[in-house]
């Protein structure tokens, strides 16, 4: 049996698939947007809370370590 090689690698048929599905940008899916945008509201919320348990424990007398911890 002989064969005849005339292409290995990336240079086949199947490589130049997998060089274009490699090139293609995947944009985000709504789910994944909507998740991120959750988790951004969630984050700034959570900031705001800190900020204002540590004012309000400050206000109490409380160390500035003593604020922080509260406030985590």
């Amino acid at each position: 049996m002989w064969g005849v090689v005339f292409a290995t690698g990336m240079s086949t048929e199947l490589g130049k698939i997998a060089n274009l599905s490699q090139a293609q940008e995947s944009e985000n899916s709504p789910l994944q947007k909507e998740i991120a945008d959750v988790a951004k509201k969630l984050t700034i919320g959570t900031l705001i809370l800190v900020v204002i348990l540590v004012v309000i424990s400050l206000l109490a007398h409380f160390t500035l370590v003593q604020a922080f911890i509260f406030a985590v």
